[in-house]
């Protein structure tokens, strides 16, 4: 019989450290054999999920090496060195369709080097199923989130710092793009930073609050080209911190890509009223 390794995940979720090994004996042949069996916490539930036998040293292999460093180095490098010259070479639609593709081929590459290179579960990067209880509970927090997103932009507007970034990305930015980047905002920015680089700096280090700060971080460096000091500071760092919480507390990687959708997605019916 092939050995296998199982989850064992018990509650409540709120992981303050590397998950926690234990022996699990099986037969095999005839003989006792022993293996890890990572424990994590989770809501209200014990979960044996079996999952392929990861690639030597986990997340030390050379590939989750290249994809953490992508992971935080790429989005950033881009935004900050390539966006400019690409912008004056084919004007801003053409900026943000690179964009786009550049974000989606991180992901692919990201998911490639889980599975092949480090020979990892997707689940290793929180891709699991979201029931439909937890769907819902995503989507009304991410509306709370839009209405929090909402009041800052007033208070920046009342507070006299400026003109509001969102109102002028709605009256210069054609309506499909707007629609294409809230799909790809949400979808891979929360692989990109909450999926791999916090799980994979969080085994790396042994420590979580590294894992979230470093890909928070990350998260807000790669806005500042785009947006507004009054911006960054009022609406991505509290956003992006309370995304980074809520991954944290699902360890979900659909969960937190519903909300970050729901609260950019009010941004495509201000471009079609604008």
């Amino acid at each position: 019989m092939p050995a296998s390794v199982h989850t064992v995940t018990v509650g409540p979720y709120w992981p303050i450290r590397p998950p926690i090994t234990v022996p699990l004996c099986q037969a095999r042949g005839g003989e006792a054999t022993t293996a890890s069996v990572p424990l994590q916490y989770s809501a209200f539930r014990v979960v044996h999920r079996p999952i392929p036998r990861a690639g030597p040293d986990g997340a030390d292999t050379p590939a989750a090496t290249v994809g953490l460093v992508s992971a935080l180095g790429v989005p950033v490098l881009y935004n900050f060195v390539v966006r400019p010259v690409v912008a004056d070479a084919i004007g801003p639609t053409g900026r943000d369709v690179v964009g786009f593709a550049v974000l989606w081929t991180l992901v692919g590459a990201l998911v490639a080097l889980t599975v092949v290179g480090e020979r990892r579960p997707l689940s290793t990067i929180g891709l699991r199923r979201l029931p439909l209880r937890q769907f819902g509970l995503a989507v009304g927090i991410g509306v709370g989130l839009a209405l929090y997103v909402l009041l800052a932009v007033l208070a920046i507007d009342a507070l006299g710092f400026g003109a509001s970034d969102v109102a002028d990305v709605a009256s210069t930015t054609a309506p499909w793009v707007v629609a294409a980047g809230v799909v790809t905002a949400a979808v891979t920015e929360e692989t990109v930073f909450r999926g791999y680089a916090l799980e994979r700096l969080t085994e790396r280090t042994g420590r979580l609050w590294i894992g979230a700060l470093v890909s928070l971080a990350a998260f807000v460096a790669f806005h500042v080209p785009a947006w507004g000091a009054a911006h960054i500071v009022g609406v991505v760092v509290p956003l992006g911190a309370a995304i980074t919480g809520l991954y944290l507390w699902k360890r979900s990687l659909p969960f937190v890509i519903v909300v970050h959708f729901v609260v950019d997605a009010p941004l495509v019916g201000i471009t079609l009223a604008g």
